[in-house]
């Protein structure tokens, strides 16, 4: 039976064993120690050996100083080193989200998981580190303690998704469902509505029928008809792209159907907007339409007593009175002679002065011959004086006396032609303007591209956006042999650049083809070119249209529509169809083609498979906020992605064990404006 052991100072370990009635002693040399310092300084004396001192928790770091071990967290770790150091994840509630709050250096949610932090029918957010208690839609009361149901008097007393029905906040759905299948029931702003699904159409009415495809371009269609919501259809009907006033044509153009819309015979305006009927003028009185077609007298003439638009001359003693009605000026010494001309009578031996003042003659002759008077004057013989020619001469219609070289002679209106002496007609001559050249418009995502066929031999001008022409990335210099054959100019203007910009989904330039190198001539031609980007609820799949308008005509093409899709995915982009309760994940929207659209979340319900009302709760709201971020967080739009994100943390339903999710997705022209949930 061994004895207890000794340790000898030398070094040795002597055993002692008892043999029967011997005792024998056994000494072993092991090279141990009897105090720390016979020991190096990163080890201790431990049961007469030389050992690591170290027995630190997880997490921690050992360093030994003096044959003792000290004990400290890692970096990043808080806590007793000896036992555990845990991560730190927080120092105050601040380095926490809102929705979070910092316990023993770790953010937990400020909400308890067991649902103790409200009172019942109560639902739980965290808001500024704190949990804070909201009644569930229907239901009221205090928070913290117990929420209960209440009644209603009007459908406003109640979420949006619910009516008052026999005074109780409930979904009319639930109590009478009047959709056929396969159509869904929902609620909008307390109303029922019918929602078909994909590849159906219809409403509340006639049910949801199936979408027969027809089409997919408008190449699949007869002439004059475009492939609209794939079905084969006159786009001028479907679209309605002109005004009022106006008519609509269909071409068979290439690629796309195009749309012109003219005035009616008799109006003119522009056909995209409203066409006004055109006045008549009593032309042989002078009359011409202004800018706003108005009958008035040309410029620099007024209305004599017979309504006719004469030249009134100050000079000539004729002035306009109050009513802007040329007549004779008899204050300065003026008459009117038996036919009705407004005179100085000069026989009587006065005359009319450079300002038209008739005052009597004193002195000498004024002149003899002619050349005694300025150019506008002739000598009087009668009465020597200088006097105005054009007062006895008479002018045709639409002509007017102009005073040269002593002598009246009559001259034609301003836009006017023909016989002054007798009439001059104030109907324009009309120029054969140049072939209209054929064009075709591609509204584009990052701008509008017309290419325009010139089939003219030794075309020679220049193509420019109105109001740029001096910019170099606005203008194309054009010029063709005269023996060329037709020719493609492919003319783009870029967003942001010569003044191109889209407002409500709108973009739109004057594109001008100016025949001469330098001038603006007759034979130049602008067209109003239109892009319509069509934007709306994710249901509208009607493509945008392409406008192009001319003096009285639009041209229009459709385009390629938008498409919404929703997926659920990780916080690294990884598409998920199961999870467990409380991962995290996230809720992804994408509208398509992305350079051209952008998406806005709103309306979005969680749901099982099954549709039973009990199972579905709204999560984001008819203005798309949040109805409870601790639930289900705000939509976020990623710029990289070009996607809009919302996380959450998986949830489901106690009577089953999928969910979906339903959203509302307004389509806008470029990026939605972000909704303000604050």
């Amino acid at each position: 039976v061994p004895e207890p052991l000794e340790m000898k100072p030398s070094g040795q370990m002597q055993i002692m064993v008892r043999t029967g009635r011997e005792l024998v002693a056994w000494q072993i040399d092991v090279g141990g120690c009897s105090a720390d310092s016979e020991c190096p300084q990163d080890k201790a004396c431990l049961n007469g050996l030389c050992r690591d001192p170290c027995r630190c928790g997880p997490n921690a770091d050992c360093r030994v100083r003096d044959h003792k071990p000290v004990c400290s967290c890692l970096q990043g770790y808080d806590g007793n080193p000896e036992l555990n150091c845990i991560k730190t994840e927080c120092y105050s509630d601040s380095d926490c989200s809102g929705t979070h709050n910092c316990v023993n250096r770790v953010c937990v949610p400020a909400c308890a998981a067991d649902g103790s932090s409200c009172g019942t029918g109560a639902i739980c957010y965290g808001a500024n580190h704190r949990p804070v208690c909201q009644c569930q839609p229907g239901l009221s009361g205090d928070a913290n303690i117990a929420c209960v149901v209440v009644g209603c008097r009007t459908d406003s007393e109640c979420p949006s998704d619910r009516a008052c029905i026999n005074s109780l906040c409930v979904s009319p759905c639930a109590e009478s469902n009047p959709c056929q299948q396969p159509a869904e029931c929902v609620v909008y702003d307390h109303k029922v509505d019918c929602s078909c699904p994909p590849g159906f159409v219809g409403d509340l009415g006639r049910g949801c029928q199936r979408v027969e495809i027809k089409c997919v371009s408008d190449n699949d269609c007869p002439s004059q008809t475009a492939c609209i919501n794939s079905d084969c259809v006159n786009p001028c009907n479907a679209t309605e792209p002109c005004g009022v006033n106006t008519r609509c044509q269909v071409f068979d153009t290439p690629v796309w159907r195009t749309m012109v819309c003219e005035c009616l015979p008799g109006y003119q305006g522009n056909a995209a907007v409203r066409c006004d009927l055109v006045p008549i003028c009593a032309v042989d009185k002078g009359y011409i339409i202004d800018e706003a077609g108005n009958c008035v007298c040309p410029p620099g003439t007024a209305l004599n007593a017979n309504d006719e638009c004469v030249r009134c001359l100050p000079e000539r003693g004729q002035k306009v009175d109050e009513r802007g009605r040329c007549v004779c000026a008899l204050e300065r010494g003026m008459i009117i002679d038996e036919r009705g001309n407004c005179v100085c009578p000069t026989e009587f031996g006065y005359k009319l002065d450079a300002n038209g003042n008739c005052v009597p003659g004193e002195g000498p002759p004024e002149c003899e011959t002619d050349d005694d008077c300025p150019d506008h004057r002739y000598c009087n013989l009668n009465t020597k004086t200088c006097d105005d020619p054009c007062l006895t001469k008479v002018c045709g219609i639409n002509a007017f006396c102009n005073a040269t070289r002593h002598r009246a002679v009559c001259q034609c209106i301003h836009d006017a032609f023909g016989d002054p002496e007798v009439a001059c007609n104030t109907t324009h001559q009309f120029r054969t303007d140049f072939p209209r050249p054929d064009m075709v418009v591609s509204c584009l995502s990052d701008g509008v591209q017309v290419e325009i066929h010139i089939t003219e031999k030794g075309f020679n001008g220049v193509l420019y956006v109105k109001g740029h022409s001096k910019d170099e990335q606005c203008r194309r210099v054009v010029t063709l042999p005269s023996d060329s054959v037709p020719r493609t100019e492919i003319f783009k203007v870029n967003f942001g650049t010569c003044g191109l910009i889209h407002v409500n989904g709108q973009a739109s330039f004057v594109l001008v083809i100016q025949k001469h190198p330098k001038l603006v001539t007759y034979k130049a031609q602008a067209y109003h070119i239109k892009c319509v980007y069509t934007t709306g609820e994710q249901n509208v799949t009607l493509g945008f249209n392409v406008s192009m308008l001319t003096t009285a005509g639009t041209i229009a093409n459709t385009g390629p529509p938008p498409t919404c899709s929703m997926r659920i995915v990780t916080h690294t982009g990884q598409e998920i169809n199961s999870a467990e309760i409380g991962d995290n994940l996230m809720l992804q929207v994408d509208v398509q083609p992305s350079s051209i659209y952008g998406g806005f979340a709103r309306s979005c319900v969680a749901k099982t498979m099954e549709d039973s009302v009990e199972n579905e709760y709204i999560v984001t709201d008819e203005n798309g906020c949040a109805t409870d971020p601790s639930i289900f967080g705000e939509w976020d739009y990623n710029p990289e992605t070009q996607s809009l994100l919302a996380g959450f943390n998986a949830f489901k339903f106690p009577s089953s064990d999928n969910i979906r999710f339903q959203c509302n997705i307004r389509v806008c022209f470029g990026k939605c404006q972000p909704v303000n949930c604050r």
